[in-house]
């Protein structure tokens, strides 16, 4: 990535990076790079690479987010944040220490999530 990592103390999600957040979360979740996803998704790597930026985020095109949705196996719906996750994002990068703990259950969460969608067949 191009940018550098926020601290937890100055770190907001706000409307603007919030798919930027989702994204990233969902690559983590499935253990792939900026490079697979943009040839999962057919765009160039600088491209991904915008979408995941967190200072000055661009988000896909609306004819991409279908496209973005299946690399990361997920609805596209998925892919907006909602308002009372990213206050409670945000809460919890405020709090000291409970930064990487944070991360951590949700990218369990995010990885239990597509296990149980691959048990189901979707």
């Amino acid at each position: 990535m191009t940018d550098t990592a926020p601290t937890p103390a100055t770190f907001q999600i706000t409307d603007r990076n919030a798919m930027a957040v989702e994204i990233r979360l969902a690559l983590a979740a499935n253990d792939m790079s900026v490079t697979e996803f943009a040839a999962a998704v057919g765009v160039g790597v600088p491209t991904a690479r915008s979408w995941l930026r967190l200072d000055k985020p661009t988000s896909p095109r609306a004819e991409a987010l279908p496209k973005v949705a299946r690399a990361l196996g997920c609805d596209a719906s998925d892919l907006f944040m909602a308002d009372d996750v990213r206050d409670g994002m945000n809460a919890a990068f405020a709090t000291p220490g409970a930064f990487d703990k944070r991360i951590d259950a949700l990218l369990r969460q995010l990885r239990g999530l597509k296990a149980l969608r691959k048990m189901a067949g979707a």
